[in-house]
């Protein structure tokens, strides 16, 4: 799966900044829609709270993986989300759940495109503005 965010420099990682263009699609309200009902709302059941807590974890932890373990932390935080038996959350972990699909290398152009936009998306639906993208 290709490293989002990151490029590897002499052993270490460096943040890149990527820029992506807004997707239009609604799908990044519907995120930060969501996020925020997870967060705020006094009628979260403690088990939709702690598995969007767990996702986070998982999607933070991606964000520092290695790209050849990227995609365990991504498929971690699809199964948290999956957890919470939240319908709301079917578009993240599709995103989550593509994103852990893509090949290490090699990625299609439109492969990338669609990529940039679900981490976008994903940062927004976390409450991580630039973690990934």
């Amino acid at each position: 799966m290709m490293k989002l965010g990151y490029l590897p420099v002499a052993g270490a990682l460096l943040v890149a900044s990527l820029t992506v263009a807004a997707c239009g699609s609604g799908q990044v309200s519907h995120y930060a829609a969501a996020a925020s009902t997870t967060r705020a709302s006094s009628t979260t059941s403690p088990v939709t709270t702690e598995a969007f807590a767990k996702a986070l974890a998982a999607w933070k932890l991606a964000a520092n993986a290695p790209s050849a373990t990227m995609n365990e932390y991504l498929l971690r935080a699809a199964d948290d989300l999956r957890a919470s038996g939240r319908s709301s959350y079917r578009v993240a972990i599709d995103d989550l759940m593509y994103l852990a699909s893509l090949p290490e290398t090699n990625d299609t152009a439109a492969q990338q495109a669609k990529a940039r936009k679900d981490v976008q998306a994903l940062d927004s639906f976390f409450g991580t503005p630039s973690l990934l993208s």
